[in-house]
């Protein structure tokens, strides 16, 4: 535990002054998946610049890196607990320092993101159960050949109505 403590402490001291992030992190967010999600989602649909990219990347170092001590953590946690917790931390540079920073600068605008994000989302599971409800789609990749017809990737199977929904 002893080893790397050093660095190890500074970053819980920083992480402690991040508490609004840390918070909306297990609020909103919830686990690492959910983080790795929207921040791939938000780069596919988003991508403005060069610090929309580094925002979203810093996000996903804190989060992944510090995930013990964010997703994982309790405030009933035992100190035995806490120390298991640290040692599955792997620092390793002052890069989690850096992004910690700019996590904590860009919490407003991960907010706004991720409102924007709820937008597109409802919409898109929307469309994907009217889409579902109505029959079964299949998109596939062209990377054997190149397609010469637009069906030789995309196929539609439409359900028959029951006879007990028409009228």
């Amino acid at each position: 535990f002893l080893k790397g403590f050093s660095e190890l402490s500074e970053i819980i001291l920083e992480l402690s002054e991040c508490k609004l992030l840390v918070e909306w992190l297990q609020t909103d967010v919830k686990t690492v998946n959910q983080l790795q999600t929207f921040t791939n989602i938000a780069l596919v649909t988003n991508c403005e610049d060069g610090s929309f990219v580094d925002r979203l990347t810093s996000l996903e170092t804190v989060g992944s890196k510090l995930a013990p001590l964010i997703f994982d953590f309790k405030p009933d946690v035992t100190l035995q607990e806490f120390i298991a917790k640290c040692n599955r931390i792997k620092i390793g540079n002052h890069r989690v320092h850096n992004s910690l920073n700019s996590c904590k600068r860009s919490l407003d605008w991960y907010k706004e993101i991720q409102s924007r994000l709820e937008s597109v989302e409802s919409t898109t599971f929307g469309q994907v159960k009217d889409l579902t409800s109505a029959g079964h789609f299949v998109i596939m990749s062209p990377l054997e050949r190149i397609p010469h017809d637009i069906r030789e990737l995309v196929s539609v199977a439409i359900k028959k109505e029951s006879t007990s929904k028409r009228k």
